[in-house]
């Protein structure tokens, strides 16, 4: 087989660690509300995730690429590069944490999200791929998974994210 993609992913998750998964846990656990993002495949990572969160773990969530009548709206008004840091800046604070999805780590729209929040000490977590991009810049914890292999990096997110999941439901 030319292209092992099970195998691909199985050595990216051996690369994972723990206690990062835990350091993630732990920002949850003390947010009063997690704002969610992410774009294309990573906001369907995302969007999974925050129901995981509200439906499993009780933590509130929001997705903020969930609504598409408020994102085109915005992206309307202001271009998509502000279409989650519009919504974001109106609703979080400093109880707040934000949690990105990027495999670029470059999406200017998530990464404009990220340096707001770091702006105004709201932690960011951040899973990203590639070369991790601007967004590990201003995140507070990230989860690099390090290949330029698109399916594999959002393969390994999902699992980082149910990996999350189980944590928090275990504590």
């Amino acid at each position: 087989m030319k292209n092992n993609h099970a195998l691909l992913v199985q050595n990216l998750l051996n690369d994972i660690k723990q206690d990062d998964i835990l350091d993630f846990c732990t920002v949850l656990k003390e947010s009063e509300m997690v704002y969610v993002c992410g774009n294309g495949g990573s906001a369907s990572t995302a969007e999974h995730f925050t129901v995981d969160l509200l439906k499993a773990c009780k933590i509130p969530a929001i997705a903020l690429s969930a609504n598409s009548a408020v994102m085109t709206a915005l992206a309307n008004d202001n271009g998509y590069e502000r279409v989650f840091l519009d919504q974001l800046e109106k609703v979080a604070n400093s109880m707040s944490c934000v949690f990105c999805v990027s495999t670029s780590g470059n999406s200017k729209n998530v990464v404009n999200v990220a340096k707001w929040a770091w702006e105004n000490n709201i932690p960011v977590l951040s899973l990203v791929a590639f070369s991790g991009g601007d967004l590990v810049h201003y995140s507070d914890y990230a989860i690099h998974v390090k290949t330029d292999t698109i399916e594999a990096a959002e393969d390994v997110h999902n699992v980082v994210c149910h990996a999350i999941v189980r944590e928090l439901k275990s504590a």
